[in-house]
């Protein structure tokens, strides 16, 4: 079997970036404790760095130019094979079917980020319908917004959102600390990155490690406002903790999913890692960080190199990837017959009996460097699709395209005929890969013999 564009393309985009941010998962190691907020966001930008690079090579072998191969000399060939050798290959590539690996990926990838991306943008509609009924009110000389859906207090662009419980269930030095605990995520602009890190969640839905990290990230964010509210009022560290608690109590079952600056845990142990740094204890921090990041690297290496061989896949297998004719197999490569009394020979290419005038599409994308009558051909049509591989048409009925044109995979090229030495209508296909022929069921699949 060989490997279609999208085969690779779903590898290089999935398969090993998956492979990658699980490497880079494993570095840090199963204890490893919260890092610093710029070293988990490394650690993100480590495990999806692999997507972009995947990207990177395939647009280079996609849009990159090959050099053309020369033009071989063409052997001798006459039209379809008769007889008992070409029944023995014949089969019926009328409606080849084929549903690769690369396209049943595509689609529930397609189908996953759709329903993620879904809830998401329901989500953030939710959250603005929220903030647009909401009743503006001063806390402190602070404007707010003030909501009877029982929720987290939350920003909304640079707007801060509270549940009216919240104005029952704390006393106003709770209610400012947590006013201060908005307005410091507002200053650092956590809600533009609370969306991407719910949007890199949408993207890469399929991948636990990618998803883990995101809410390493958020927590650490938390921390750090956290942080930042304690070191402005440092004796008010168990209002500040109570608060919390109250806030965890009142949203339990009520968490947005993709919710920007939400106080409400998304990390398994947040609340209690909270607790421990509001309240001054103790907790295991990231060590070695250093380490782990040239660990992740040195992982990335082979990764990065087997993206590189995967783009270049999508680039050499997947250039022919259309039947050029709907018809039958009449004759295949390397038969022997005569069918014109001329001797045994071995037939060099692939042929279809169609009726004449059925249209001729080309293999692949590439660039037309013959198209005239060749005595015995007929009139023939070579494409070059670089990379030294052409395709040669033969015996066509006419020519729709002419030298030196760019033609796309599966684009009409002609139609069936019978110029040339040739006993009926029918297309002879050959391929060449730098000079030599090869069996044009071995690029393309649909020829294959099952």
């Amino acid at each position: 079997m060989t490997l279609t564009p999208l085969d690779a393309a779903m590898a290089a985009l999935i398969g090993l970036p998956l492979i990658a941010s699980a490497m880079v998962r494993a570095g840090r190691g199963p204890d490893e404790g919260m890092g610093s907020e710029a070293a988990e966001w490394r650690a993100l930008a480590l495990m999806i760095l692999p997507v972009f690079l995947g990207l990177i090579f395939l647009g280079l072998n996609t849009f990159l130019p090959t050099p053309l191969a020369a033009l071989p000399d063409l052997d001798l060939f006459v039209g379809e094979a008769t007889g008992t050798a070409a029944q023995a290959g014949a089969v019926d590539v009328t409606k080849p079917f084929h549903l690769p690996f690369g396209a049943m990926a595509a689609t529930v990838y397609g189908l996953g980020f759709v329903a993620w991306a879904g809830r998401l943008a329901h989500c953030h509609l939710y959250l603005h319908d929220v903030a647009g009924a909401s009743q503006p009110m001063q806390v402190d000389g602070r404007s707010v917004l003030v909501t009877e859906r029982v929720l987290s207090p939350f920003v909304y662009a640079r707007h801060i959102v509270l549940p009216q419980w919240a104005f029952q269930a704390l006393d106003g030095q709770a209610l400012n600390l947590i006013v201060d605990h908005e307005q410091a995520h507002i200053r650092r602009r956590d809600q533009h990155r609370f969306i991407l890190l719910a949007w890199i969640d949408a993207l890469f839905w399929f991948n636990p490690f990618v998803r883990h990290q995101t809410k390493r990230c958020r927590l650490a964010a938390e921390l750090n406002v956290d942080a930042a509210v304690i070191a402005a009022a440092p004796k008010m560290r168990k209002v500040y903790a109570q608060s919390l608690v109250l806030v965890l109590k009142h949203t339990a079952g009520h968490a947005l999913h993709g919710a920007p600056a939400v106080l409400s845990p998304r990390y398994q142990g947040e609340a209690k890692m909270r607790m421990k740094a509001i309240m001054g204890l103790p907790s295991p921090r990231g060590k070695r960080r250093l380490w782990t990041t040239l660990s992740a690297l040195g992982a990335l290496v082979p990764l990065t190199v087997g993206q590189w061989a995967l783009a270049g896949a999508t680039a050499a297998n997947g250039v022919l990837s259309v039947v050029p004719v709907e018809g039958e197999v009449s004759a295949r490569y390397d038969i022997v017959y005569d069918p014109l009394g001329d001797g045994p020979r071995r037939h060099s290419g692939i042929d279809f009996k169609a009726p004449l005038g059925t249209p001729i599409k080309a293999a692949g994308s590439g660039r037309v460097t013959v198209a005239r009558d060749m005595g015995a051909y007929g009139i023939t049509v070579v494409i070059d699709h670089g990379d030294g591989l052409q395709t040669f048409y033969a015996h066509m009925n006419n020519a729709d395209v002419r030298y030196g044109q760019t033609v796309t995979a599966g684009q009409t090229i002609g139609a069936v005929g019978s110029t040339g030495r040739s006993t009926g209508p029918h297309l002879h296909l050959e391929v060449r890969q730098n000079g030599l022929k090869i069996d044009p069921a071995s690029v393309i699949e649909a020829l294959a013999t099952p």
